[in-house]
């Protein structure tokens, strides 16, 4: 009886210590996965580029648009690695600093008009909506390639009133 008694006790001690430790890795999960939400957050506010190169004839300034894709790095070096200046040289020198994207303006309307954009720093977020504001200089006028402060949303009015 008291081999019995022993041996239950031993059970209730082991399945104690078994929940113990399942409660502690399922806090320590819960924990780790708040901590890496988190810090994606903060990556991707981090992340959100102020600025973006755009060919001049695709610039549409406060008009909204939404990135549709991401392109390949095959194609954003095809596209930004083909422009040279009058010297021969490239205008971008190292064309795996960007990242390329193919958006889509007025992403409320049935028809819009798709461009090309490259963001060095940081990247945009595919169905974001976002605008390009006036503050555009040009990254190289041989070309037509543009460099314009980007913002997030507008909700596709397209900022003129109409």
């Amino acid at each position: 009886m008291e081999r019995d008694n022993a041996q239950i006790h031993e059970k209730d001690e082991s399945r104690r210590n078994f929940m113990k430790k399942g409660a502690l890795a399922s806090g320590a999960v819960a924990l780790g996965l708040a901590s890496t939400e988190t810090a994606a957050a903060e990556s991707n506010l981090q992340q959100q580029p102020s600025q973006a190169l755009v060919f001049g004839y695709e610039y549409n300034p406060g008009i909204s648009y939404e990135v549709i894709s991401l392109l390949q790095q095959g194609t954003v070096d095809s596209v930004l690695g083909r422009q040279v200046g009058d010297d021969g040289r490239s205008i971008v020198q190292d064309t795996a600093d960007y990242n390329g994207y193919v958006i889509r303006y007025q992403p409320d309307q049935a028809a819009g008009e798709y461009a090309l954009v490259f963001v060095r720093d940081g990247s945009l977020q595919s169905g974001q909506t976002y605008q390009f504001g006036t503050d555009a200089t040009f990254f190289n006028s041989q070309v037509n390639l543009i460099t314009a402060g980007i913002s997030t949303g507008g909700g596709g009015d397209g900022g003129d009133g109409g």
